[in-house]
């Protein structure tokens, strides 16, 4: 796993960027390897503090150009003492390295390629919302943990919380959209002035109006079937809207108002198909 680690020398946070937890996530390694070109260029001159990044997590599955290889990695970020898998292995490897960290920021993508930028504010303490605030992007959406519950699948901000960590995950926007690109680089130099460990040239988060949102159930696909239309991330609902059909003809449908989350039409059987939110307000 390449580590690539900047110490200003001077007393600060230790913030760790991470890319590519998933394998074809590709906005988030490229943002780091840039980040790190700038800062040895000295067009980033680090104040305070350290800065550890990982591009690539999972080496197998970027090779790969796939999600995961066994396992989904972000349902078994933890510590393994009896490794079975390759992504347990992994997240032995990565797990190190965030306990060597104050702040974690883990970019990711997601599968629409025109979804919009979001953060996921999945502990919200003050320290993360300032952090979730201070990216500029205009939507957060909260109660991620909430829906996991019980299932025993920790993502890579569970471990932070456990571990003490302030932490956001900032989905970049589709896979294949060369924009993902520039808001993952926007996170990392927005985090990086917000902590104060670096004076940020050219730093002008765009102004957005905040559309929040409350994560509160998942639709896991339970058979074949397919959406019913070409859902994209953040899509607004009206109650008995039409999500999705099983080939046998039971049809799944909003109980309210409120939004699609990303939705996946090629969900493979016993994986999640899409999410449902409502609106949040973000103070």
């Amino acid at each position: 796993m390449e580590k690539i680690v900047f110490d200003s020398g001077k007393s600060g946070p230790t913030l760790l960027v991470t890319g590519a937890v998933h394998g074809n996530e590709v906005s988030g390694p490229i943002a780091i390897r840039q980040i790190a070109d700038e800062i040895r260029a000295a067009g980033i001159v680090l104040k305070s503090g350290k800065l550890i990044m990982v591009p690539v997590v999972h080496e197998e599955a970027y090779r790969q150009n796939v999600r995961f290889v066994q396992i989904n990695l972000n349902r078994v970020f933890a510590c393994h003492a009896n490794p079975t898998l390759l992504e347990h292995h992994v997240a032995n490897e990565i797990t190190a390295i965030v306990n060597e960290c104050d702040v974690y920021l883990d970019l990711h993508s997601t599968h629409g390629k025109e979804d919009r930028p979001f953060v996921f504010l999945d502990y919200d303490t003050p320290r993360n919302r300032a952090l979730a605030l201070a990216t500029g992007l205009g939507t957060a959406c909260v109660g991620w943990p909430a829906m996991y519950e019980g299932r025993g699948e920790p993502g890579s901000t569970d471990y932070a919380e456990q571990q003490g960590k302030s932490s956001i995950l900032v989905e970049c926007g589709g896979h294949n959209n060369p924009s993902a690109i520039q808001i993952a680089r926007q996170s990392i130099r927005a985090s990086l002035a917000h902590l104060g460990m670096a004076e940020i040239p050219n730093l002008s988060p765009p102004a957005v109006q905040r559309e929040d949102v409350l994560c509160e159930r998942i639709i896991f696909k339970k058979r074949d079937g397919m959406l019913a239309l070409a859902w994209r991330h953040m899509d607004r609902l009206s109650a008995g809207d039409l999500l999705a059909q099983y080939d046998d003809g039971e049809e799944i449908r909003s109980e309210q108002a409120g939004y699609i989350l990303i939705p996946f039409p090629d969900a493979t059987i016993g994986a999640e198909w899409f999410y449902l939110g409502r609106p949040f307000e973000l103070n």
